[in-house]
């Protein structure tokens, strides 16, 4: 006779799959809140609302999955080492008592209890492959449906781009970008790369975890595991992570963008500064302020060819 689902399973697990013996609860339809609650918006921002509350969410139950396997793990160990320490008792505690256990007793019951920790750990894994597949899907639907919106935003919204030049002591140039809004940012990160920035705030975001150091540049979301050395890379990272994510660009307070300079693409950002971005290009390990003419210029160059195309508003002052 075929078992009742779970309420703790996913809706297409078979009714034949019996209970995991593991303390774990998951959304029987992983992601299917967020996903109604996407159609249901229209907003940039909400859109991202969503985003954030799906990631949450994933994170939130491979944790649960973590931590269950863990708890199987330990228990099997302390199974494994008490069946051994009980062959090791082969002596009587007191006088006229047998020793603990036989040796083949202790042995039969230890694979009785392999068997039923393996079979509880197939079982688990089954339910994180499905949960995982049903979660990545879900993921890529919003990550589809936010690139969409940005694209239908850009089909009506043109965002306007306020250039500021400051020439320095030998022939050096500063270059600072007017701020933009919300909306904006996420338009203009996608138009310099070709990918939707992983938050709807990221360029305004100056949060740290240390208090004496510079604010990270990247978010660990979804698309690339980022590790905390790895959260404020220089030029080299940076453009290795650029290169490994076609979709999203987990980038945090600032806009990388590609420029041409000396008949070559150069690694370049606009920082978030307060009032302003300021623009900085690859120099080395890091990042430099101080531009060379040509620098200052090519960067111009890439927004000049935005509003050519129509994709953008531009203006320039000399500050």
């Amino acid at each position: 006779m075929s078992k009742k689902p779970s309420p703790d399973l996913p809706h297409d697990t078979p009714v034949d799959t019996p209970r995991v013996d593991v303390a774990i609860a998951v959304p029987s339809e992983p992601g299917k809140v967020q996903l109604t609650a996407l159609k249901q918006s229209e907003t940039l921002e909400s859109a991202y609302a969503v985003w954030d509350e799906l990631r949450a969410t994933h994170r939130s139950v491979a944790q649960r999955f973590a931590s269950e396997r863990k708890r199987l793990k330990d228990e099997g160990d302390f199974v494994v080492g008490t069946v051994e320490a009980a062959k090791r008792a082969g002596a009587p505690l007191l006088p006229g008592q047998e020793g603990l256990v036989k040796a083949s007793d202790a042995d039969a019951f230890l694979a009785q209890a392999k068997a039923k920790l393996a079979a509880s750990v197939e079982q688990l894994e089954q339910l994180s492959q499905q949960t995982e597949g049903a979660y990545q899907q879900a993921l890529a639907t919003v990550r589809h449906e936010v690139r969409s919106r940005i694209e239908r935003y850009l089909q009506r919204v043109r965002p306007h781009v306020r250039l500021m030049l400051r020439v320095m002591p030998r022939d050096q140039r500063v270059l600072h970008v007017a701020r933009v809004g919300p909306d904006e940012a996420v338009l203009l990160c996608f138009l310099l790369n070709g990918r939707v920035p992983s938050r709807y705030g990221y360029l305004f975001d100056d949060s740290t975890n240390d208090a004496q150091g510079e604010p990270p540049h990247l978010y660990a979301d979804e698309t690339v595991a980022i590790d905390i050395e790895a959260a404020s890379p220089g030029p080299p990272r940076l453009k290795d992570m650029l290169n490994s994510s076609p979709e999203v660009v987990p980038v945090k307070a600032c806009i990388p963008l590609w420029v041409p300079v000396d008949g070559a693409p150069k690694l370049a950002w606009l920082k978030q500064r307060g009032p302003v971005m300021e623009a900085e290009v690859e120099d080395g390990p890091s990042f430099r302020h101080l531009l060379r003419a040509g620098e200052a210029e090519a960067i111009a160059a890439v927004f000049l060819k935005l509003k050519l195309e129509g994709k953008l508003e531009l203006d320039w002052v000399r500050e």
